[in-house]
């Protein structure tokens, strides 16, 4: 196995049209854009890190350590700086998608009432 994988867990939205699946969408462009890594896409899966948080979560995995080609890819640090580059571009998309914005040095998202 080797490229680079977003596992995301279903469950219910907090904010309006954006998911956990959308940000896993948008993190995988923006790591697959930077990085240049083959994107095997996203994976829908039940892992507690994902399913035991209030907010939308994925987890990255950027390259498989077992795959000779991969383990040479986490080794450089070309990569992880190009990786990491891409991960800051997804949150950013992610937080402009759901409207943060910053007030006195805090992130702060509007949030309608009568949720979750």
């Amino acid at each position: 196995v080797s490229g680079m994988e977003i596992y995301y867990c279903k469950k219910p939205d907090i904010f309006e049209n954006f998911s956990s699946k959308r940000f896993a969408e948008l993190m995988g462009a923006r790591i697959r854009d930077s990085s240049g890594i083959e994107y095997r896409g996203i994976v829908h899966n039940d892992f507690s890190v994902l399913r035991n948080t209030e907010m939308p979560a994925i987890l990255v995995e950027t390259a498989f350590i077992t795959n000779k080609d991969d383990y040479g890819r986490l080794k450089s640090d070309d990569f992880r700086d190009k990786t990491a580059s891409g991960i800051a571009q997804g949150i950013r998309m992610a937080l402009d998608e759901i409207e943060a914005f910053e007030y006195e040095g805090d992130l702060y998202v509007y949030k309608q009432a009568g949720g979750r």
